[in-house]
């Protein structure tokens, strides 16, 4: 039987051109790494890892070091086979036959983290204040824009839970010395969404309307499509209207006109974008050792093992060439793996180096001055890419080093990696185990051993027999009329040297005197003196002092970052942004508005605080020595409406009801409401020549106006106050009005009662407008 030929399916010719160009796409695509950038690109990250890699590996097996005294993995050995420091468990797991005893390193007690919390504790009790200056104070733009700033960096703090991230800054600092932080503008759903609404051109129809006997035009008017066809289909006629020109009643004549008009045909919607921090060490980020300052900085690499999955995701069109390992193939993977792993290794990961390169490393390609010449003409600024297991270019994008990144610079280190401020500690760390568990040796070993003559005692007899007081056992005297007692012999128990305790006491003084961390820093009992108050603060001061440098490092880096980040945030602004804030039992809006920032800041560089944070203890403690000192302008200070609540939270006793309290928390809501509305206007009269009534009324009976007025003031002249007389004058207006009736009752208490009589007529009480 012949074949059956088919006929060819038949193809519509717009199909035909799409599946030719996808089939051409597909052949023609090229890895980035193929490509004379890619390749360029890829010589210089190589050539920059080659160049580091031998210091770069000596920092990571120190500070790979730090981070297992923290988690308290001590007594530690390098092995060259493993590429990790080993303890004396792992030796005898990979090494049964190993001469040595685990149990005479298990005991270990962890001063390196504890004196690591100290100043952690110490130094994140608080944020460093960062505070924005305008560019020209006399500019009223300028000083907005200035104030607008410091807004969004509180703003941007609270999103990004900057206490924890100075946490770990400061953690990294103990334990590798230099901190790096990232900063990005991202979008996501997750942030909420920006709804804008969308504008098209829409077919409209005018009718313009005439008298048909005089002509008069009565005027054009948008018709309603619906409207137009029903009256069609209805056949609805016009009635009749009178001429203002003619004066005869007329049934107006028309023309329908269609003509195109802008219109809101949809709405966009956009997820919202935010500012995001990230705090990295020197693990996870390389820059040359040899680096000064960041300006030096020629490339840096984020590097970490991420999930195949996420990156075949994120890069489809090279999901093929993205592969696991199943073992750490090289020195610094094998570094960043988590000590939980022990020998194993996480599986389906991958290394992923971002990579910032400056335009002036680009001289570092020497293979081909061609493709160098290449990346320098499309990346004039500098390039940001993406390598996955060292060899497959991801992504090629144009990018600055100095948008982004913030790198800590210590003055008392000659290069940006300093040492790591927990080194230090290290051999007290050591000192301390190796104290302790001679101690405890010697307490195992205090009960002597005896030595016996097998032929005065019967050994076996003896073991065989239970011991019962008063009880008689047979024995031979021993030879030549010697005693009993001569057929025995004691060991002499060994004894704790009394030098051992003072030379624990002197490792600990020592060790607080290394680091800073003083008792007196964290309300410990303070060793030694006569333990007056006024020595324990001296102590405290000294201490503090001492941690006074790092918290300068901490200060100078944090502001650096808070500035990038707040010129991102202005410059990928969306919308005008606003963030709730408490006041008392009530909450206020803090908005952060676009048309604020058009004014210049001063080189855009923050003002640091050189106040040392204090914790809540110490706040405490200044409330009631200033409390205890009695004077009365300190206690006006005190007693103010406004502190009503932070003194109660402050003294730790948040249910202590303070006079007061509750007057303010009642004005704040009034406030909340008055600030949504307008005044009212009336007829001016003597005690209110202006007219306006707030849409809150006061109450005599109930209000304390003093309290309630000193509320109203404090909030008008406060920064969300001046912002709502800028951008809601009528709700401004409202509270005002709303302080004036607080005022005139107030005047209206205090004034002498009128004697039997007298009349007192409205005119005579002061107005307080």
């Amino acid at each position: 039987m012949a074949p059956v030929e088919l006929e060819p399916p038949v193809v519509e010719p717009e199909v035909a051109e799409d599946l030719a160009a996808m089939e051409g796409s597909e052949e023609e695509f090229t890895p980035l790494h193929d490509e004379p950038e890619g390749k360029a690109l890829l010589g210089i990250v190589q050539e920059f890892s080659r160049q580091e890699q031998f210091v770069r590996e000596t920092q990571m097996k120190k500070w790979r070091k730090h981070y297992h005294y923290w988690n308290g993995l001590q007594y530690l050995a390098w092995s060259e086979v493993a590429h990790d420091w080993m303890t004396a468990d792992d030796i005898v797991e990979n090494d049964p036959q190993a001469d040595i005893d685990p149990a005479l390193f298990a005991k270990v007690i962890n001063v390196y983290k504890a004196h690591g919390e100290i100043l952690i504790g110490a130094l994140s009790s608080g944020l460093p204040a960062v505070r924005f200056f305008p560019k020209d104070a006399d500019d009223h733009e300028d000083v907005m824009a200035a104030k607008a700033r410091s807004r969004i960096a509180e703003l941007i703090q609270r999103q990004n839970k900057a206490r924890l991230l100075l946490m770990k800054a400061l953690f990294i600092m103990y334990n590798e010395g230099v901190i790096f932080a990232y900063n990005e503008n991202k979008e996501d759903s997750r942030f909420g969404i920006v709804e804008t609404p969308e504008y098209g051109e829409v077919p409209v129809t005018k009718r313009a309307s005439y008298c048909p006997n005089c002509g008069m035009e009565f005027g054009v008017e948008e018709v309603d499509p619906q409207m137009l066809e029903m009256e069609q289909m209805e056949g609805v006629e016009p009635q009749e209207q009178q001429c203002p020109q003619c004066g005869q009643m007329v049934v107006p004549e028309h023309d329908d006109m269609q003509e195109m008009q802008e219109q809101v045909v949809g709405t966009n919607q956009q997820p919202k974008n935010r500012e995001c921090l990230e705090i990295y060490g020197g693990m996870n980020v390389s820059i040359p050792v040899w680096c000064k300052d960041q300006h030096s900085v020629p490339m840096l690499k984020l590097i970490t093992e991420e999930s195949i999955y996420m990156m075949k995701e994120i890069y489809p069109e090279i999901a093929e060439l993205i592969v696991s390992s199943s073992y750490p193939d090289t020195y610094e993977k094998e570094m960043r793996v988590s000590g939980h792993y022990k020998n194993d290794f996480p599986r389906d990961l991958c290394t992923v180096e971002r990579c910032w390169i400056r335009p002036w490393a680009y001289n570092y390609y020497e293979k081909d001055t061609d493709d160098a010449l290449i990346l320098r003409e499309l990346y004039p600024d500098g390039v940001y890419g993406v390598v996955i297991n060292g060899s497959i270019v991801a992504e090629i994008l144009s990018d600055k080093l100095d948008d982004h990144w913030t790198i800590s610079e210590n003055p008392l280190s000659e290069v940006l990696h300093a040492e790591a401020i927990g080194s230090t500690m290290v051999p007290m760390q050591d000192i301390t185990n190796e104290l302790a568990n001679i101690t405890l040796e010697t307490i195992e070993f205090g009960i002597p051993e005896i030595f016996a003559d097998g032929r005065v005692l019967d050994f076996d007899a003896y073991q065989k027999q239970e011991a019962r007081p008063g009880q008689i056992s047979p024995a031979n005297m021993p030879p030549g009329g010697q005693g009993l007692s001569s057929g025995f012999f004691e060991m002499k128990a060994s004894t704790l040297s009394r030098e051992v305790e003072m030379f624990a006491d002197r490792i600990e003084s020592m060790a607080q005197f290394i680091m800073g961390s003083y008792p007196s820093v964290y309300g410990g009992v303070q060793e030694g003196g006569g333990g007056t108050a006024r020595e324990y603060e001296e102590s405290k001061a000294s201490a503090l002092q001492r941690l006074s440098s790092t918290w300068l490092i901490i200060q100078e880096f944090w502001a650096r970052v808070m500035g990038k980040a707040v010129q991102s945030f202005v410059t990928n602004m969306q919308e005008d942004e606003k963030f709730v804030t408490s006041k008392g039992s009530n909450f206020l809006n803090v908005w952060i508005r676009k048309a604020e920032l058009t004014g210049e800041v001063g080189e855009v560089e923050p003002e640091i605080s050189e106040t040392f944070p204090i914790s809540w203890a110490q706040k405490r403690d200044i409330v009631m020595q200033l409390i205890q000192m009695g004077n009365e302008d300190i206690n006006v200070v005190i007693r103010h409406p406004e502190n009503a609540g932070l003194i109660a939270s402050t003294i730790g006793v948040p249910e202590l009801y303070i006079p007061g309290d509750d007057d303010r928390n009642k004005q704040l809501y009034e406030i909340s409401q008055l600030i949504v509305a307008e005044p009212m206007e009336t007829m001016p009269t003597a005690q209110n020549p202006t007219g306006l009534y707030s849409s809150v009324p006061v109450t005599q009976e109930l209000d304390n106006h003093s309290i309630e007025a000193e509320i109203c003031r404090s909030w008008l002249k406060s920064e969300v106050g001046l912002d709502a007389k800028e951008n809601n004058p009528g709700g401004y207006a409202n509270v005002l009005a709303h302080l004036n009736e607080h005022l005139l009752f107030e005047q209206m208490m205090m004034a002498p009662a009128p004697e039997e009589g007298e009349e007192v007529s409205e005119e005579g009480l002061e107005s307080n407008v």
